[in-house]
């Protein structure tokens, strides 16, 4: 593993779409993981500001520290990993790292945000976006960043795709996770999109991606059960939309991972790896929209009861897929207890 240098990129360095897809579209293509250095981001004040080369890529990733880190030893200080959604990058975090950090009634923990291959700043080189394939880019990055401690595991919160990946981490990984906040995961139930099959196939696959430079942006309102332009959130789904064309525009192979997602990641069926992790003893809170279609609330509320039997689990009224922008404060705020409440039971 290789830290890489931050310097600002050039037009030559920036790590252009290479062969493999990349005739499809921008966006599309595999990238150069020898020559890709940051882009700008579609928030000046928030994003995974440095880079490292793992085992299938570059990964982009920030730490966001306690006010107060220089006055407590490192390792007091607990560790929250947050993991994105399948068409989100880290930063999607930006507003809950910063009170789960730094808010004075919340756990102020360090908090590690990052972009999983093929999202944000972290480039997709033709790696198949599996399961396992993201549950080994957190542990390596956390292996890098010496997070990976028994003594003191880290806590994991895992949206739609990241919801997923922590449960897979927590399976591989138990002495290293020490709570679980669910938001919305995929993998027990999904709604399948209507270009579903024809991604399966080949090249028809690619070129169905091929239509969504326009397409993929538009479809993030279906995250959200109150779309109404006078809607409280209504920006928060323009910054959605923006995190999504932004990724079409700058992140090398963006929907050619989106591709790979659907092809190669367990959408559904993780019934018995969630079952299994809702028998270990560590905390557990599970947040669901109670209008969510995506992963349909009526058909995966009744699976994680049953999977998670001593768990939290949060019901959101009038609320979406995408709980932590269409419900912040009721998000935050669940999120907030529960870490502050369960990093108290273990000193």
């Amino acid at each position: 593993m290789e830290q890489i240098s931050q310097a600002e990129p050039t037009e030559e360095s920036r790590g252009a779409p290479s062969g493999g897809m990349g005739r499809f579209c921008c966006g599309f293509g595999k990238s150069n993981n020898n020559q890709y250095e940051m882009d700008n981001s579609p928030d000046t004040d928030f994003h995974a500001d440095s880079l490292i080369k793992l085992t299938h890529g570059i990964t982009a990733y920030r730490i966001i520290e306690p006010k107060d880190v220089d006055k407590r030893p490192i390792e007091s200080i607990p560790i929250i990993v947050c993991l994105h959604g399948i068409h989100d990058s880290s930063y999607m975090w930006a507003d809950i790292a910063d009170l789960l950090s730094d808010f004075e009634q919340g756990p102020q923990a360090r908090v590690l945000v990052f972009d999983f291959y093929g999202h944000g700043r972290s480039p997709w080189t033709g790696v198949d976006i599996t399961l396992d394939a993201l549950v080994t880019q957190t542990k390596e990055l956390m292996d890098f960043l010496d997070l990976t401690r028994t003594s003191k595991p880290a806590s994991f919160i895992g949206y739609d795709m990241g919801g997923a990946v922590a449960a897979g981490f927590a399976a591989k990984f138990p002495n290293f996770c020490s709570s679980l906040s669910l938001i919305s995961p995929l993998g027990i139930k999904y709604k399948a999109i209507p270009q579903e099959k024809w991604l399966n196939r080949k090249y028809f696959g690619e070129y169905v991606m091929t239509k969504q430079k326009v397409l993929l942006p538009l479809s993030q309102e279906s995250n959200f059960y109150d779309k109404a332009d006078e809607s409280s959130h209504r920006y928060l789904i323009e910054r959605q939309i923006d995190m999504v064309k932004w990724q079409i525009q700058h992140t090398p192979g963006y929907l050619g991972a989106i591709l790979s997602i659907y092809r190669n990641f367990p959408m559904r069926g993780m019934e018995e790896l969630f079952t299994a992790i809702g028998r270990h003893p560590r905390p557990t809170l599970n947040i669901w929209g109670d209008r969510d279609t995506v992963s349909p609330y009526k058909k995966c509320i009744k699976l994680t009861e049953e999977s998670f039997p001593k768990g939290n689990i949060v019901d959101i009224a009038d609320c979406g897929h995408n709980a932590p922008f269409e419900k912040f404060e009721d998000v935050v705020k669940e999120l907030l207890t529960f870490h502050r409440d369960s990093f108290a039971a273990l000193e």
